[in-house]
């Protein structure tokens, strides 16, 4: 009896031991069992919070997408500005161009028209030497007149009618000769003032003309500068409104990394809070538990309630294999979950530094863009000075068409005197051919009368007559030098005028080839700069995408891992319903041991 009694509580205390580790297990297990709901809610939370995080990420991005498309329309609407005004500087060049040539034609023609002026100096020092020998010719004829008419009254009477008649006769002749001459120089200068008239109409037409041309391209190139001003006013707004929205989103982006932040450190706390009241409650459970033991010790006596033990026992054994498999899945399940929340938690890394990389992007964006606006704003400057320097050169255009019109004046005005002193050589010719040929009559009557008496009286007119001519001619050759020398003087005069007008054309048309230099460059400058804003705007575009399938490989993992966790929950459900059971086996188990 006494070796069966020592038995019986070996194997009630070995029972005891073994519900005593039991214990231990399922405690182990709830412990193991609260951590891991733990860390499924964190993981949850702060899944929840990645998913927000990564909504407002998204919808910062989309608005951020719909500003670079407006950005990308305006700076394409720039580009066909920009386009429209190099066509315009190009019609401009080709214009410069064409005046140019005009002015290479008119220069021409003021050299050949100095030509003929020079040919026309010619002819009028021929005509004075010419002039001067027959001069000369008549003073020997008026000599030898002179000596035949002394040589004659010294031998006849002063008195012969016939020598009157024929004087009267000739005088008829000539007058008539001078009145043909006369008429027929007043119809050619009716014919040459015509067709000065003629020409001068169709001068100013041409001028009036170039005029209005220019007139209408300076309105067209006065509205194309509004449109540049106005179009760089509205993207030195947008420029502006983009400058304030990052500024905005990176605020935000602050403000939602400290918040969950608070919300961890406060969660931390909590949980501190939880552990310290766990740790009471598991020092009230274990002196529960040793209460248990004694109760459980004193219990043993029984040996059917020992069998009965047994039979639990082997029970609980397989229970606790089960549990012990459970355990070991519900670790690695544990596991499992942790390295997915290390993934999500370096893949968030990830994010923040693609997101700090973007900023940065958007830094340098917004960089580019204030270049770009100084850049624009230093065009409008050069477009304004290039309005100016057309301006000016438009005043000098109309002032050198002035002046053009005024040497072309001039020009006719020096062509009416020359033709005038042309004419008055004609006279100046008629008029001593005239005087030769009534010499000429003269000497021939002189010779076949030189056996009549002249009369003094006829002999005396003769030479008053003479004297006169002599008189005429010499007027008419000083006339004749004086206008040459003027001549001369103004055609000096005009041609220097007109080598400075040219010059000073020249060295406009040089300074606004170099604004129009200037201004390509600073056109390709902008076009390189527009490139490269392009080329970033499609990087970005590449890296948002990217983002997206990242967010989706995100949102896959969360919903693989949600799956997970209602698995798990639903083995915990399973375990807790176990324990339970466990916990009613013992309470009904207690009772007895008591009123045994």
């Amino acid at each position: 009896m006494v070796s069966r009694n020592g038995l019986q509580d070996a194997t009630i205390t070995s029972y005891a031991y073994k519900l005593q580790c039991l214990k231990s297990q399922v405690r182990q297990i709830s412990k193991e069992r609260d951590k891991a709901r733990l860390g499924l809610e964190k993981a949850e939370r702060h899944c929840l919070q990645l998913s927000r995080e990564l909504d407002k990420q998204y919808i910062a991005l989309e608005h951020s997408q719909s500003k670079l498309k407006d950005v990308q329309t305006e700076m394409e609407t720039k580009e066909l500005l920009l386009q429209q005004a190099a066509n315009h500087q190009a019609k401009l060049e080709a214009d410069a161009q064409f005046l140019q040539g005009k002015q290479a034609t008119l220069h021409g023609r003021l050299n050949f028209m100095m030509k003929e002026n020079i040919q026309l100096q010619n002819k009028v020092v021929e005509m004075g030497e010419k002039l001067t020998a027959s001069e000369n010719l008549v003073l020997e004829l008026q000599k030898e007149i002179n000596l035949i008419v002394k040589d004659k009254l010294d031998q006849e009477e002063p008195h012969n009618p016939e020598l009157l008649k024929h004087g009267k006769h000739f005088a008829e002749i000539v007058l008539e000769y001078e009145r043909q001459c006369q008429v027929s120089y007043y119809e050619e200068e009716m014919e040459l003032m015509r067709k000065n008239f003629e020409r001068e109409k169709n001068s100013k037409e041409c001028v009036e003309a170039e005029m209005s041309k220019v007139e209408s391209k300076k309105k067209d190139l006065k509205e194309t500068i509004a449109k540049a001003v106005t179009d760089v006013t509205k993207e030195q707004k947008c420029m502006q409104s983009l400058e304030v929205e990052p500024a905005r989103v990176e605020l935000q982006h602050t403000k939602n990394l400290c918040h969950p932040r608070q919300q961890l450190n406060q969660e931390g706390e909590e949980l501190r809070a939880q552990c310290r009241n766990r740790g009471s409650i598991r020092g009230e459970q274990g002196w529960l538990l040793e209460e248990n033991s004694l109760l459980k010790s004193q219990l043993g006596r029984l040996q059917q309630e020992l069998r009965e033990v047994k039979k639990y026992s082997r029970h609980d054994e397989k229970h606790k294999d089960k549990l012990s498999n459970e355990k070991v899945e519900e670790l690695a399940e544990v596991a499992k979950v942790k390295e997915l929340s290390r993934k999500g938690e370096v893949e968030v890394s990830h994010v923040n530094i693609k997101e700090g990389q973007l900023a940065h992007e958007l830094l340098e964006h917004e960089d580019s863009h204030i270049t770009s606006a100084r850049s624009m704003q230093l065009q409008n400057q050069r477009l304004k000075e290039a309005e100016q320097l057309q301006g000016v050169e438009m005043a000098t255009r109309l002032e050198y068409c002035q002046q053009h019109a005024a040497c072309w004046s001039e020009m006719e005005l020096l062509r009416q005197q020359l033709e005038a002193s042309q004419e008055e050589l004609l006279e100046a010719k008629v008029s001593l051919s005239v005087a030769q040929t009534q010499h000429a009559l003269q000497l021939q009557q002189a010779k076949e009368q030189l056996n009549n008496v002249v009369p003094r009286k006829q002999f005396e007119q003769l030479q008053i007559s003479l004297r006169e001519e002599q008189s005429r001619v010499q007027q008419l050759q000083a006339n004749l030098q004086q206008q040459a020398e003027q001549a001369c003087r103004q055609l000096v005069r005009t041609q220097e005028e007109r080598e400075r007008l040219l010059q000073a054309a020249m060295e406009q048309a040089e300074g606004l080839q170099c604004d129009l230099r200037n201004a390509e460059a600073a056109l390709a400058d902008r076009t390189a700069l527009l490139k490269d804003a392009q080329a970033q705007l499609s990087r970005n575009k590449l890296l948002i995408k990217d983002l997206h399938e990242e967010n989706r490989g995100f949102a896959m993992a969360l919903q693989a891992a949600e799956v997970k966790q209602k698995s798990i929950e639903k083995k915990n459900h399973m375990l807790e319903e176990q324990a339970l059971a466990l916990k009613k086996l013992i309470g009904k188990i207690t009772p007895a041991s008591l009123s045994a």
